[in-house]
């Protein structure tokens, strides 16, 4: 019984190598494991450093942040007072433009008003200027041309009428002086004298007033 035969032993044998085959595949499943357990903490431990260094990186951006954040808050101080500077100064600009431009238009109005005047003044003297002008020269042509029957039919009856005028005119001269005359004399004879007198003017002033149609 302490023997075994051959069949046993084989058998043996071969459970045998199963559990070595076993074994070893166990063990080699045990390293893997190990193996992807000390992968898994290596790349634990870079994860953990990864996040330390941007939490860092991110602590020295926020403090170098904060320093732009500062200056540009200073500088949109500084460019909103320039810009309230600037319009201050565009609006005065502004307005003393239209202080300049009220004045300009001003001036040229009263400037235009003084030539507007100047203008009708000068367009009224030459019209006078030329209405003389050709009041002159129709007065020189009628002086040059013959008279027309008519006007001198006018002409003529105005001569008469101020002859008949002044031979009255010399009439009541001749009374007068007829009747201071006898006034003075206070006789006939030289009432007749006077009469004699009155009617020898009266004859010669109608052989001048004949003498004077004749040469009409």
């Amino acid at each position: 019984m302490g023997c075994l035969c051959p069949a046993h032993r084989t058998l043996s044998l071969a459970r045998r190598g199963q559990w070595a085959v076993s074994r070893h595949w166990d063990l080699e499943g045990t390293g893997s494991n190990l193996q992807v357990s000390y992968q898994e903490e290596l790349n634990h431990e870079d994860a953990e450093g990864w996040l330390m260094e941007v939490h860092k990186d991110a602590e020295k951006e926020h403090l170098h942040g904060a320093r732009p954040k500062d200056e540009v808050s200073e500088s949109r101080h500084l460019l909103k007072a320039k810009i309230e500077a600037s319009w201050s100064m565009n609006k005065a600009l502004g307005k003393q433009l239209q202080e300049l431009e009220d004045k300009q238009n001003a001036d040229v109005s009263a400037m235009q008003d003084t030539i507007n005047k100047l203008e009708n003044d000068h367009v009224q003297e030459e019209q006078i200027e030329v209405e003389e002008t050709i009041e002159a020269t129709k007065a020189e042509e009628a002086k040059d041309e013959p008279p027309s029957e008519g006007e001198a039919e006018e002409e003529e009856k105005e001569k008469e009428v101020a002859e008949e005028e002044e031979g009255e005119e010399e009439e009541e001269g001749a009374k007068e002086e007829f009747e201071d005359a006898k006034e003075e004399e206070g006789g006939e004879g030289e009432g007749e004298d006077a009469q004699e007198a009155e009617d020898e003017k009266k004859d010669e002033g109608a052989g001048e007033e004949q003498a004077t149609k004749k040469k009409d």
